[in-house]
């Protein structure tokens, strides 16, 4: 069963699909263990929280691909993960996230300066220049050294913020007849427009809705978003946004009080034992 059929059974297994994102091997072995059946990796995560730096396109298809085979060199969860506007060359794209053991990618309209799709600013390729896109992403499941033809490409629009409702959903229909086995319709702010998303692209074709905090959607619920035809919820960054709370809170704490006392009658602290359960790790096994 290759990386790309698991996604796809994971999608079929829940309604919805919840995608949490993951900064790195370790957090995506807890999400596993926890229960999750499908991980993903966010450009915008894999910027800021490994690489200390901001989501606007400098990252290179080794950074994803190298953080992509880390993840699931150790993880069986399948991952989704993105591509930004695919580095200039789709189908070669497609063709390294296979070989690193992503089950599918999402690849975007915006321009190659991308920026955060919940970031104002934005601009989008033409209609015509996103389907070639998506047609070389396509070449990739089975042109490459590995191939996958259950490796989903999910074609993600901005062009709510560039061009209105109707010509998001109009684009969207042209990115399914082009080979999109998926959508990512990003940013939209009112759950009937999920609905009528659906209503365009027919019951087959998964759709993607991304409930990052602080964007410009409302907190939507995986029930309500279900009940509008979503297929899968994203929660892009919001495991490292909790770290990065948690993590302030405790620097503040130890430089205040001196110790790490607190953290650990408060359980915060974990002991060693159960960090080695995550990776599996036994020092007293023989093997």
């Amino acid at each position: 069963m290759t990386a790309g059929s698991k996604f796809k059974q994971a999608i079929r297994n829940n309604k919805p699909l919840q995608l949490l994102g993951v900064l790195n091997p370790y957090m995506a072995l807890q999400l596993q263990k926890s229960g999750f059946d499908a991980a993903y990796l966010s450009g915008g995560g894999l910027a800021c929280f490994t690489h200390g730096i901001p989501d606007v396109g400098v990252l290179t298809m080794t950074d994803f691909t190298d953080a992509i085979y880390k993840i699931t060199r150790v993880c069986n969860t399948p991952l989704l993960a993105d591509c930004d506007t695919g580095f200039g060359n789709p189908e070669k794209c497609v063709q390294e996230y296979i070989k690193a053991g992503a089950a599918g990618l999402h690849i975007e309209d915006q321009t190659e300066d991308k920026r955060c799709g919940h970031l104002d600013g934005k601009s989008t390729v033409s209609t015509a220049e996103m389907v070639e896109r998506i047609k070389q992403a396509v070449k990739g499941k089975t042109s490459g050294e590995i191939k996958d033809d259950d490796f989903m490409i999910m074609a993600r629009t901005d062009a709510l913020a560039t061009e209105g409702f109707n010509a998001a959903v109009s684009r969207i229909v042209s990115y399914v007849e082009a080979g999109a086995d998926a959508v990512f319709a990003e940013a939209m702010p009112d759950l009937e427009q999920y609905k009528r998303i659906r209503e365009a692209i027919g019951p087959d074709v998964p759709l993607l809705a991304n409930v990052t905090e602080y964007g410009k959607i409302d907190l939507f619920t995986s029930h309500e978003l279900a009940e509008q035809g979503v297929d899968i919820v994203l929660y892009p960054v919001s495991l490292a946004r909790g770290m990065h709370g948690v993590l302030e809170n405790w620097l503040t704490e130890i430089k205040d009080t001196g110790t790490t006392q607190g953290m650990v009658d408060r359980g915060e602290l974990r002991p060693r034992s159960e960090y080695n359960a995550v990776i599996d790790y036994d020092p007293d096994r023989d093997d």
